[in-house]
This record gives C-alpha cells, structure tokens and sequence, in this order.
C-alpha cells in the first residue's frame, strides 16, 4: 500500500465519522429543541441537506425520488438567503403573500377579505432578542406550493416523516 492510498484511506476514515458526528449533533439539537417550534421549522433545511450530503457520501439510495427533489428544491431555497439582498427581500414578500390568500382564503365573512389583515406569524426572537426565523422564512423553505390547507398540511405531514 502507498503512502497515498493510505491517506485516501485516513481522509475517508475521518470523513465518516464527521458525517456520523453532524448526525449526533443534530439529533441531539432536535432532542433539546424538539418542543420549540420556530427552532424545529428552521432547522428542517439544513437536515434536509445533511441527509442528501450523508446518502451522498456513502453512495447508497436511502431516499425516494419525490423527497430529493424536495430537498433540492430547499437547497435551492437556501442558495438565495446567502445571495443578494434584495433577492432575498423580493422572495420574504411573495412568501408573505402567499401567506395571506391561505389566510383570506379562510376568512368566513367575504367582505373582510379585503381588509389588510393577514396569517403571518410574524418574526421569532431569541432569549437575547436576536432574530432566529420568520413565518415567511419559514413557509418560503418550506416550499409549499399551494393555498389549499388540506395540502399543505399533508406536505408538512410528509416532511416531518
């Protein structure tokens, strides 16, 4: 065996338990948060991508079709919160606006759907009062294409599996 097949050997070694490490860590922020909703909404992206990276790396299929896509579809998501400002600002305010024909939508009274009230939860602060998430954030991550409830809640169902 050359020397460099033995740091292949080492790199691939440590890169596995650096995979099996960030699966631990996020078990166990799951296991802390697991009652905090906004902590468990914002963290879904970020499994959703540690689950792709893991199957991935060790070459093996653990996922379907239809949930890749979605995680890809999050990736993407993720890709423009780290673009440009204004990009970012342009998808919050569609996001809001899908949130409010879901809410509208719901309203009983006809005449009140014109009126500027909306679903939006609004933003989630820390003990510290730092911005952790926002309902738009979160929707837009969540990447729910529908106004339909009954949708929406199966797509959460789904995700949360």
């Amino acid at each position: 065996m050359s020397i460099g097949d033995s740091l292949s050997e080492l790199l691939n070694e440590k890169a596995l338990q650096l995979v099996e490490l960030d699966g631990k860590s996020i078990t166990q922020l799951l296991g802390v948060y697991c009652n905090n909703s906004i902590v468990s909404l914002s963290i879904i992206p970020y499994i959703a991508l540690y689950c792709r990276s893991a199957q991935d790396f060790l070459g093996e299929k653990i996922m379907n079709d239809e949930v890749d896509e979605k995680i890809s579809d999050i990736r993407n998501g993720l890709k423009l919160y780290s673009g440009r400002y204004s990009k970012g600002v342009r998808e919050v305010l569609r996001s809001d606006k899908h949130q409010d024909e879901i809410f509208r939508n719901r309203l009983r009274f006809s005449f009140m759907k014109n009126w500027n009230i909306h679903y939006n939860l609004g933003v989630f602060f820390d003990e510290r009062n730092c911005i952790i998430g926002n309902s738009q954030q979160l929707n837009y991550f969540l990447n729910v294409p529908t106004v339909n409830l009954t949708i929406q809640q199966e797509i959460a169902f789904e995700m949360g599996e």
